[in-house]
């Protein structure tokens, strides 16, 4: 079983929207302890993703499919094709549900939307270029903005991407998704953005070596991706360590990564 989603009475008034971990309900939220053990689930989660109001959940299945929670609280399947689904985000926008966004590991699959609280699926067309794997996914809160990272793991080169998409009134299947031309082919491994969109970070999942491109750590943006900048640490130096994911606050004025590596 996995931690699923943190549901206080302070984010949704005591009630349990979740079936595999709910912490303790308390007037001050304590989001690290007091993990009680929800129900078993028929299926093996692999990635979570959860709105901001706690009301719309994700849980997808490696080589499998992606569940929605239902409006009784049961994990339902949805029309999700079976594949290798990575990381899956959602926007505050609740038109006919909320906009999700979900990538696949595959070169041929690319980028997923679902525009009913993850309840049915579909391709975002034409399928973006380049030979692979995605991995990282971020949407706005008013589903205007959006970004993927990729790499390819088949190859010791820089191969991977970061593309970008911004529509209005909201990011669907046939929006035009186009490469950040001021980032390195590189490794890319997440990506996270404030609530607006404006503020967004990327981290890259290899240390600085030739065959890598030399390029490594954390890059961030403050208009929305036009322009980027390395994240250097207090010494000034460029963070050379495997990062393997990242997070930011809605405000963007936070944002926490981790590595696998010793430091």
């Amino acid at each position: 079983n996995l931690v699923s989603q943190i549901t206080t009475n302070y984010l949704s008034n005591g009630v349990d929207l979740g079936a595999m971990f709910a912490p303790y309900n308390s007037v001050i939220p304590n989001f690290s302890q007091n993990w009680t053990t929800g129900p078993l689930l028929s299926f093996i989660p692999f990635k979570l993703a959860m709105s901001r109001d706690g009301v719309c959940q994700l849980a997808n299945v490696n080589g499998g499919k992606i569940y929605y929670l239902n409006s009784t609280n049961i994990w339902t399947l949805s029309n999700s094709l079976s594949q290798s689904w990575m990381e899956m985000a959602i926007s505050d926008v609740t038109s006919n549900g909320y906009i999700c966004l979900a990538v696949v590991h595959s070169a041929t699959s690319g980028i997923y939307i679902s525009t009913n609280s993850g309840v049915t699926w579909a391709a975002s067309t034409p399928a973006l270029s380049g030979s692979n794997q995605w991995w990282g996914v971020s949407i706005s809160s008013d589903a205007t903005t959006a970004f993927v990272v990729s790499s390819d793991n088949s190859t010791s080169s820089a191969t991977g991407y970061v593309y970008s998409t911004r529509q209005t009134p909201y990011i669907n299947n046939t929006s035009t998704w186009s490469q950040v031309p001021a980032l390195p082919l590189a490794h890319w491994r997440e990506v996270a953005m404030s609530s607006s969109g404006q503020y967004v970070v990327a981290c890259i999942a290899n240390g600085n070596t030739a065959s890598y491109g030399n390029y490594y750590g954390i890059y961030y943006s403050t208009n929305y991706g036009a322009t980027w900048n390395n994240v250097t640490s207090a010494s000034g130096t460029s963070l050379n360590i495997y990062l393997y994911a990242l997070t930011m606050s809605d405000s963007g004025q936070y944002a926490v990564s981790c590595t696998n590596t010793n430091l």
